[in-house]
């Protein structure tokens, strides 16, 4: 994040008073608009700190469902740096406390500022699995903010958000309103684990439970169109491989591929596919098993050695004070040993090998981070999700197969 031009003041504890007002009367009170939740535990939940709060992730309301009962002052926390490119948001983040970081690359600038939140006496939320999760099945946490947990030796506060996935998909282009359970369990105190494996496995535990198969009360009982955005997830056609193939339909609520016509559903509310012919007195599919079929199908590359491109492309450098330069509309190839992207008189190749981290900012950009650059591309025409898989299999040295 660059300097912001304007700072709110804080008081000796890191925030500001008005700030966290303007915010619980919006976004924190859209949170309880659009989900309604029910806080259970609440004998376990902090009222100050220091602490961590940590959490699944899978919405972009996760953060503020979280405040919807702290009675007295806001929770910190640490931000994907993507957040903090528009400088309205970034400005009132800065003014409760959250920190912008990259997502799975160390940086010893946020340790300092997550020490300094500790001596605050802050209640810092950080999800460890760092970006939301596509499907609703947990991901690995992140190494690196499990040893922050453990060897600042303060407690870490576990929350299971049930409802958190079903109530916005990060694949799906619109939320849809919903009851959450929000069940704050008991808190983690690292000098009670003999070593940090066992303070690992206890929080692991915690995080691993499944969200698409969601409690009924905390089933959506409204969506618009919830098939919209399946495609950014489902990328390929899961049995003929085509990328693009599966769609919504005009009404927004049914899913099919345009290569095979036996791929045909509805969305449910639940965002779970019901069949055509399918047994209506048995449960509906959920989407992740599909995820990983198309995972399993083999990479084509063209006679030029191209996966994926996309000529509409807009290309962003992120300079080392991480503020976001836009260069414009360009070229991007994935290439079986690179990636290549031309944007104006800007050139440029990034070796995979050089990569040391991806990830995914919102729904369609790609963050790349080598050891002295990072850049953002902007996908108009092909899928982040995609781009991601295709990178760290061909990291892995999975051959590609040639297109006939």
């Amino acid at each position: 994040m660059g300097a912001l031009p304007f700072r709110f003041p804080k008081n000796d504890r890191g925030w500001n008073r008005l700030s966290h007002s303007f915010l619980k009367l919006t976004v924190v009170n859209s949170a309880r608009w659009m989900y309604n939740p029910r806080i259970f535990g609440l004998e376990h939940m902090p009222t100050t700190g220091p602490c961590f709060i940590f959490a699944n992730h899978s919405n972009n309301f996760d953060p503020f469902v979280l405040n919807v009962k702290m009675p007295k002052e806001p929770t910190a926390g640490v931000m994907t740096r993507d957040q903090f490119y528009k400088p309205l948001p970034a400005l009132f983040m800065d003014s409760i406390g959250i920190v912008p970081t990259s997502k799975y690359v160390p940086d010893p600038s946020v340790i300092r500022s997550v020490i300094k939140l500790l001596q605050q006496q802050r209640m810092i939320v950080i999800f460890p699995e760092g970006g939301r999760r596509w499907s609703g099945r947990p991901k690995s946490p992140i190494e690196s903010t499990m040893k922050l947990f453990y060897k600042m030796k303060v407690p870490a506060h576990p929350v299971q958000i049930h409802g958190s996935y079903v109530g916005w998909p990060r694949w799906a282009t619109y939320p849809r309103r919903s009851r959450q359970n929000i069940h704050f369990l008991k808190p983690l105190h690292p000098e009670e684990f003999t070593d940090y494996q066992s303070f690992y496995d206890a929080c692991l535990q915690t995080l691993d439970f499944q969200e698409e198969r969601p409690a009924p009360e905390t089933i959506p009982f409204w969506a618009h169109k919830p098939a919209v955005g399946i495609d950014m997830l489902l990328y390929r056609c899961p049995t003929s491989g085509r990328t693009g193939a599966i769609q919504p339909t005009e009404d927004g609520w049914g899913v099919q591929s345009v290569t095979d016509d036996s791929f045909r559903a509805r969305m449910t509310l639940a965002s779970q596919l019901r069949f055509e012919g399918s047994d209506p007195e048995e449960p509906a599919e959920i989407l992740s098993p599909w995820l990983d079929k198309i995972r399993e199908l083999p990479m084509f590359e063209n006679a030029h050695g191209v996966l994926e491109q996309d000529p509409e492309a807009v290309l962003y450098s992120i300079t080392p004070t991480f503020e976001q330069i836009k260069l414009g509309v360009g070229h991007v190839w994935l290439e079986r040993e690179r990636i290549r992207f031309e944007v104006g008189s800007v050139k440029r190749v990034l070796p995979l090998e050089e990569i040391l981290a991806i990830s995914i900012e919102q729904r369609r950009s790609l963050s790349i981070t080598l050891a002295n650059e990072t850049w953002q591309i902007e996908l108009h025409q092909g899928y982040a999700l995609q781009w991601k898989d295709y990178i760290q299999r061909l990291q892995k040295k999975e051959p590609p197969i040639r297109e006939s």
